[in-house]
């Protein structure tokens, strides 16, 4: 029933999630492909239903990027599977709507919990363009004393810019290293072996970003994909240790390509609490919260 994500399936996902017009990350294609680093993210079609499963040692985690009308079946469905593999049944990443149904079809059979390190965080276009007001005072300040002292040039990432992007990352790893647990080394190389792929896709997976240049060089950049016709999705962004650089091309980024959307997902803070205090500067409008469920042990 289930089998391993490949990209040969694209069409067949692109199809689903976009008929879903779920506006967290875990559900746009390029997100399914760039992360699943470990190649262990399956895929069915279950009752007209796009449902993942990856396992998890213990558990096996299945998810669905929208609610249908037969959710109770699939949900009877996906628990066999679980009986069958002989793994913890849980889902994860439902909606609130999701959790709703899930209590209404089997009452008091399941413990819904919310996972906040995985929530994702949502702005608006405006917002981040404009960065009017007091809120963003700070965000201001630091890109006018950017502006004072430096000089730079915005342009479109395409994939001649890739190679140059890559350069950058790496030597912000390098810089990291030094200061940061193994726990982080570990997900920075994650994401390392993530962006890697990214770049290697660039353009099949429709991604989209900008780059800033001072003196020819690269020193931003940053590169996602449509989540839905009005939220985008915000997967890398990097930057050089200059004052005023990461708001600067969050700006830039946000002014010049993406008008089109009301929306941005800039993803979760992994329970990092420098990224979470990032984060929340920023002023999300609202969160796409990671809803789990269990079922509770008799």
């Amino acid at each position: 029933m289930f089998k391993k994500v490949e990209l040969v399936d694209m069409p067949v996902l692109q199809k689903y999630l976009k008929r879903a017009d779920n506006r967290s990350c875990t559900f746009c294609v390029g997100n399914n492909y760039i992360w699943n680093v470990s190649g262990l993210l399956e895929y069915a079609i279950i009752k007209d239903a796009l449902v993942y499963r990856m396992d998890e040692g213990k558990d096996i985690v299945y998810r669905l990027p929208e609610l249908t009308p037969d959710f109770k079946e699939i949900v009877k469905i996906l628990e066999e599977d679980a009986k069958v593999v002989g793994k913890e049944f849980r889902m994860s990443d439902m909606s609130h709507e999701m959790a709703r149904c899930l209590e209404e079809e089997f009452p008091w059979e399941f413990q819904i919990s919310y996972n906040e390190k995985d929530s994702d965080y949502v702005y608006e276009i405006e917002a981040l363009t404009k960065l009017s007001g007091k809120k963003y005072h700070g965000k201001k300040n630091h890109i006018n004393k950017f502006l004072k002292e430096h000089t730079f040039t915005y342009e479109p990432l395409t994939a001649e810019g890739l190679e140059e992007c890559m350069a950058l990352a790496e030597t912000w790893r390098e810089a990291k290293n030094e200061v940061v647990t193994d726990d982080v080394i570990r997900s920075m190389e994650y994401e390392k072996r993530a962006l890697e792929f990214a770049c290697e896709h660039y353009e099949e997976f429709g991604f989209v970003g900008g780059l800033i240049r001072m003196e020819g060089l690269v020193q931003a950049f940053t590169f996602g994909e449509r989540g839905t016709d009005d939220t985008f999705i915000t997967h890398f962004e990097k930057a050089a240790d200059i004052q005023g650089l990461y708001p600067l091309i969050n700006q830039q980024f946000t002014e010049h390509a993406l008008q089109e959307y009301t929306y941005v997902n800039r993803e979760e803070d992994m329970g990092l609490a420098g990224l979470r205090k990032a984060k929340q500067s920023y002023h999300p409008i609202f969160m796409v919260d990671d809803i789990w469920a269990v079922r509770i042990k008799k």
